[in-house]
């Protein structure tokens, strides 16, 4: 039998240690708002555990607080079946540090006009970076946190060849202004208008949206 308040109280102790070292590491990167946003986070319990399915038809254990608009990190561990409060607790805490970076990558709150590609660009882009800063934080802290690496190689190779572009670091991004994202909007911009030919390889990414593979292989047209 499931214990849903048991995995709830275990995850959100999981998620106060995992804040107060991210607090540790990148307090000095963060402007203002985030710095008042991780202190209050720490403070407060974030993550709830649902009982039944997911929001989502693929039933996805966990989501963020975009999800359902409450800032919270939610689980569903009925998805998986857990065999006992132990496996829902230590499969979820693999996932929970990807979660808690999210807190301070918002592309939601850029104030820019975008279209529907772009949208998902900054989506798939939001993605990228948070797993990457991710796996950079979770090699320093291996022997604190547990981590599970997702399948976001295709979504890190995106990230690389911005970061490149744009010459600045993941913590930068991360934990720096939010008008960052209009940057790389404006970057994107200036490639959507690139010459007729190339703009048949927008046609093709916007078909082909649901992986972004082709962003990471056809990089001359982003170079």
């Amino acid at each position: 039998m499931i214990n849903y308040k048991l995995i709830e109280e275990e995850l959100n102790l999981e998620a106060k240690k995992i804040l107060l070292l991210i607090k540790e590491d990148y307090y000095k990167y963060m402007n203002e708002e985030k710095q008042k946003r991780i202190d209050i986070l720490i403070e407060s319990n974030i993550v709830v555990v649902n009982q039944g399915q997911s929001i989502f038809k693929d039933n996805t254990l966990a989501h963020g607080g975009r999800a359902l608009k409450d800032g919270k990190i939610h689980f569903y561990p009925d998805v998986r079946k857990f065999e006992s409060n132990d496996e829902a607790v230590n499969k979820c805490k693999k996932i929970l540090l990807h979660e808690c970076f999210h807190y301070f990558l918002q592309p939601d709150k850029v104030e820019h006009n975008v279209s529907e590609l772009e949208d998902k660009m900054l989506h798939y882009y939001t993605e990228g970076l948070v797993e990457k800063e991710s796996r950079i934080f979770h090699e320093r802290h291996k022997d604190e946190i547990d981590f599970e690496e997702a399948n976001y190689g295709f979504n890190i190779n995106f990230v690389n060849l911005i970061q490149n572009r744009l010459n600045v670091g993941s913590k930068e991004l991360i934990f720096g202004a939010e008008n960052y994202l209009a940057n790389i909007l404006d970057f994107l911009q200036i490639s959507i208008n690139l010459k007729k030919e190339k703009m048949n390889y927008w046609k093709k990414l916007k078909k082909y949206h649901s992986s972004f593979q082709m962003i990471c292989k056809v990089r001359y047209i982003i170079e």
